[in-house]
């Protein structure tokens, strides 16, 4: 048997996710290749080579080695699938100037560069694309069983249920729900253009293959091309109308833009094999508490003798606020439900924001319940101090876990509950904050940031004509550095109610935190102090106005010195007319670093 009857034998067995890259002297001296784009096509059909042309066609394989031999020829090939397109060239086949075995003339040694992630179909054999998996589809749920169910279920009980068992009961119940009418499906790794009907031609262009290749009667490979030719006709027009989408949606939805971009990139894979501090990991588990052990360095506490509380309460107002306990109604908890993403990805409590979204008449008033009951005990639950942390690639060597930053999942209900505190902390101490803030706060932005830099700097510029030197500081970790008992502190000093600074302390400190890939859930590791959780949380500006009321007063320290801030950045600058200039600038920086 060839190597080119063996690819034959394979292709049979290919599953709609397979990748492949073939590669190889396959001795097809007759065929002409042309430059396509990133690729190389055949120049015109070859007469005797139908059945090696078929194959590739079948697979929609790309040619991407333009590399001759002494004689002008191209017999060793590389053809590439299209998962691995969008990471490989033309340009990524070269020859190679160090050869391992003796150089032959006729078949000169190649180098080819893949960037791609091994996948595998094993759960322990290491992190995989994303591909074929099983998860609710609430696209095809019965909410109207749910609602009922969710109506039929004794809420009152929840009235004489401690905190923790109170969201603990709101868990179960919802849960059940899901599981009873909300169904499974099979997701597979398909593309945003893909349709049922062009999933139909791809099971009908593999099946007039299957049955080609076993009968090579004339008349099932005319059959099969026919079927090729269907789909890939309609497949390039679906892909050229998404293009046309993704560019006019770019002022409208850029998000739809930047996963375009993403998937071009590839930039969602996680390699099988990573390394952190010269260990290798291989396994899936193994990389998860790889993740967890990285993620959970920044989870240290803060010595308390060591802290000087009252040295960071020096420039904090006394008593300017006046934030009481609040108190939610079920409007209050129906009207800020409708500012939650409706989210089909759950947290640990397995429910996802399109339920709260989708039955939040149901479930308004025992969340009411809970939330108040929290609210006056000033204890935040555990259950919804949990959360799962997927790691996201940032830049540098994808093999290396240090690469990575960490995005948190957390409970729905949790994220309901932090609108409505946070509303109701901003409503109070919005006349808290320095107006040289431009983050987080109504009508600021960078914009407002740089117009009042700028019309600084050129009122210098023109009336004075001296230079205006700047300094750019940025806080590492700025959200993982905010020790909580100096944050309590200055609430409390600001006019903080007791009771609510009690809630805050109980909701900020001892979060669980587990790092989830797919199916495989790392060590649980806590976090006990920091703002960050263990991770961004995408469209959600709790923490963030509790960081800024924490460097609030930061400017005030330096009086004399024009400083803007956008959340933790801080920007001095100062017009410099002489060398003594210079060092008034260096002293207003080393009062900000003490």
């Amino acid at each position: 048997m060839t190597a080119f009857d063996e690819a034959l034998s394979v292709s049979a067995s290919m599953n709609d996710n397979d990748t492949i890259c073939l590669l190889g002297d396959f001795n097809q001296p007759m065929i002409a290749w042309r430059a396509v784009d990133r690729h190389y096509e055949t120049a015109s059909s070859v007469p005797g080579q139908n059945l090696f042309l078929d194959l590739i066609n079948y697979h929609c394989l790309k040619q991407i080695s333009g590399i001759v031999n002494d004689l002008g020829r191209q017999l060793d090939l590389v053809f590439v699938s299209n998962e691995l397109e969008n990471s490989v060239s033309m340009h990524s086949v070269y020859v190679s100037l160090v050869a391992i075995v003796p150089v032959n003339d006729h078949h000169p040694p190649l180098e080819i560069t893949l960037q791609y992630s091994h996948t595998s179909s094993d759960d322990n054999s290491g992190i995989v694309l994303p591909c074929a998996v099983s998860a609710y589809n609430f696209a095809r749920a019965d909410f109207v069983s749910i609602m009922q169910a969710l109506r039929d279920t004794d809420w009152n009980r929840l009235q004489n249920m401690e905190v923790e068992a109170a969201s603990e009961y709101l868990s179960s119940a919802v849960s059940n729900s899901i599981q009873q009418f909300v169904p499974k499906q099979i997701f597979t790794n398909s593309q945003p253009w893909c349709t049922r009907y062009l999933k139909r031609l791809e099971r009908m262009r593999r099946s007039a293959y299957r049955i080609f290749s076993r009968t090579r009667n004339e008349a099932d490979r005319s059959n099969f091309l026919e079927a090729a030719r269907i789909f890939k006709i309609h497949n390039q027009k679906l892909y050229a109308n998404y293009i046309r989408r993704v560019q006019i949606s770019i002022r409208a939805c850029p998000k739809s833009f930047w996963n375009f971009m993403d998937r071009k990139m590839k930039c969602t894979s996680l390699p099988s094999c990573m390394t952190l501090d010269g260990r290798l990991f291989t396994d899936t588990r193994e990389i998860c508490n790889g993740f967890a052990e990285l993620f959970a360095r920044s989870c240290t506490s803060f010595p308390e003798q060591n802290l000087k509380v009252e040295e960071a309460l020096r420039f904090v107002a006394q008593d300017c606020v006046d934030i009481s306990l609040p108190s939610f109604t079920i409007d209050d908890v129906r009207l800020m439900a409708s500012k939650l993403k409706p989210s089909s990805a759950s947290g640990p409590d397995n429910i996802p924001g399109i339920v709260i979204v989708s039955c939040i008449d149901e479930l308004a008033s025992p969340l009411a319940t809970i939330f108040n009951k929290s609210l006056r005990t000033g204890f935040f639950p555990d259950q919804w101090k949990k959360s799962w942390i997927f790691p996201v690639y940032k830049k540098g060597d994808r093999t290396s876990i240090s690469n990575y930053r960490a995005i948190s999942m957390l409970c729905a209900p949790s994220k309901l509950f932090e609108l409505l505190v946070h509303k109701h902390i901003m409503h109070g101490a919005i006349n808290v904050f320095t107006p040289l803030q431009h983050d987080f706060l109504p009508g600021r932005s960078t914009v407002t940031n740089l117009e009042q830099f700028l019309h600084f700097t050129y009122k210098q510029l023109e009336l004075t004509s001296f230079q205006v030197d700047t300094v750019y500081t940025d806080f590492h970790s700025a959200f993982d550095s905010v020790n909580i008992h100096t944050l309590t502190s200055k609430l409390l000093k600001l006019g903080f109610h007791i009771s609510i600074v009690k809630w805050l302390n109980s909701y900020l400190s001892c979060r669980s935190v587990r790092v989830k890939i797919r199916d495989c859930i790392s060590r649980e590791f806590s976090r006990v102090s920091g703002l960050s959780l263990s991770g961004q949380v995408s469209g959600h500006h709790f923490r963030a106005s509790l960081l800024i009321i924490f460097i609030n007063d930061i400017v005030y320290a330096i009086p004399d010195c024009p400083v803007l801030l956008y959340a933790d950045d801080l920007k001095m600058y100062f017009p410099v007319r002489s060398s003594n200039d210079c060092l008034r600038l260096q002293g207003f920086l080393s009062v900000f670093n003490n």
